[in-house]
C-alpha cells in the first residue's frame, strides 16, 4: 500500500507539473495582438457665389450700386426710370470650393410666386439655370433677367420690391453624382 500511495503522489505531482509546464509554454508561446488607428475626416463644405456682373442693361436702368456678393448671396439695387419693358442681365457664378460634391436641391424665393405673378412692377427671370451637380472646383453659371412690368397699365413710380432666391445645395450622395469621364 505503501508502493501505491507513492505512486498516486507522484502521478499527481507529475500532473501538477504538466498543468503548470502548459500554462508557462502557453504564455510563452501566445501573444497579443493590439490594432491602434485613427480616421479623420478632412472634408470641406463650401459651395458659393464667386461673381455677379451685370451683362446686358437694355434701357434707362442704372445701378444704384454694383451688385454685391457674399458667400451665398448676391445684392442689386436697381433704380428702372425708363419705359415699361425695360430690363437688365445680371451673370451669376457658384463655384464648389470644397472637397464634397454637391446638388442643387432646389431654389427658393420670396415672395414664392417671383417668376409666375404677372401683376407686380418687377418680373424676374432666370436663364441657363444653374447646374443640378457640382463637383469639386466645378463652377456653374447662370443670368437672372430683372425687367420692368410691359404688361401693366402703369408703374407705381417710387416703389419699391425687394426679393430673395435662395439656392439650396446639398451633399450629392453615391450614385446621384457620377464622376464625369476625363
Amino acid at each position: 500500500m505503501k508502493n501505491m500511495t507513492k505512486r498516486k503522489a507522484m502521478i499527481i505531482t507529475a500532473l501538477v507539473l504538466s498543468v503548470i509546464f502548459m500554462g508557462i509554454g502557453f504564455a510563452a508561446l501566445s501573444s497579443s495582438i493590439a490594432i491602434n488607428g485613427t480616421a479623420k475626416v478632412s472634408s470641406v463644405w463650401d459651395v458659393a457665389i464667386t461673381n455677379v456682373e451685370m451683362v446686358e442693361n437694355y434701357g434707362l436702368n442704372p445701378e444704384v450700386e454694383s451688385p454685391s456678393f457674399s458667400g451665398t448671396e448676391a445684392y442689386f439695387n436697381l433704380d428702372f426710370a425708363g419705359m415699361p419693358g425695360d430690363y437688365v442681365i445680371y451673370e451669376i457664378t457658384i463655384e464648389n470650393r470644397g472637397t464634397i460634391s454637391a446638388k442643387l436641391e432646389e431654389y427658393v424665393t420670396d415672395p414664392e410666386d417671383l417668376f409666375y405673378d404677372s401683376s407686380r412692377n418687377v418680373l424676374y427671370a432666370i436663364y441657363n439655370e444653374p447646374s443640378y451637380y457640382l463637383a469639386p472646383g466645378e463652377t456653374t453659371t447662370f443670368a437672372i433677367q430683372i425687367m420692368l412690368n410691359d404688361q401693366l397699365d402703369y408703374i407705381a413710380t417710387g416703389s419699391r420690391e425687394t426679393t430673395t432666391i435662395q439656392f439650396n445645395y446639398r451633399e450629392a450622395y453615391g450614385a446621384e453624382y457620377e464622376e464625369p469621364y476625363e
